[in-house]
């Protein structure tokens, strides 16, 4: 988080801000469903996620078409959310998240410099450590904890894929570039 706010990482504006709206409405649900102690690392992620998006959104205007359209998609399921209830509405919460994660996943493959892999690592293993520690599991407190840890999984493992395959070929690049000048 420190780095984002330094400027020195650059994740995706539009994803953090559904993130840190629908982290805080999930922790509403899961503790109506009798959450417990596992709520805390949401509440934790949820004010994280709404410091990032803070500090990024001076990187709103990088924005492409699609991202607009999977934010438009994210903010419209909100009200269809908030009208459902139970395991439905928690569905929904997991949906919007994933949904929401698509511009950091695309960002996350074209630009994987602009990401730290350890945070996305540490939240993976935070939220599998939330839906192990549940006082219940069930849909409605750990759909949402599921789908993050498959989510930061996901990018961590882009990030690390990408960031040695983009090594890799401009090492590549370097090496062709010498040869190529030798002759």
């Amino acid at each position: 988080m420190l780095n984002t706010v330094r400027g020195n990482i650059k994740p995706h504006f539009y994803t953090w801000l559904i993130w840190a709206l629908i982290g805080g409405i999930s922790i509403t649900i899961a503790a109506l469903g009798h959450g417990g102690i596992g709520l805390i690392p949401i509440a934790i992620g949820a004010v994280s996620a709404l410091i990032i998006a803070i500090s990024t959104f001076k990187n709103a205007s990088d924005a492409t078409k699609s991202d607009k359209i999977f934010l438009a998609a994210s903010l419209m399921a909100i009200p269809v959310w908030y009208f459902t209830s139970g395991a439905v509405a928690a569905l929904m919460a997991a949906t919007i998240n994933v949904i929401a994660s698509i511009p950091t996943i695309r960002n996350a493959w074209i630009n994987p410099s602009h990401e730290t892999p350890s945070t996305w690592l540490l939240n993976g293993i935070r939220f599998g450590a939330a839906t192990a520690v549940l006082n219940t599991i069930s849909v409605e407190t750990a759909s949402f904890t599921v789908a993050m840890t498959g989510v930061n999984f996901l990018v961590f493992g882009i990030l690390i894929v990408r960031t040695k395959a983009l090594k890799h070929r401009a090492k590549r690049a370097e090496c062709l570039e010498s040869c190529e000048c030798a002759s």
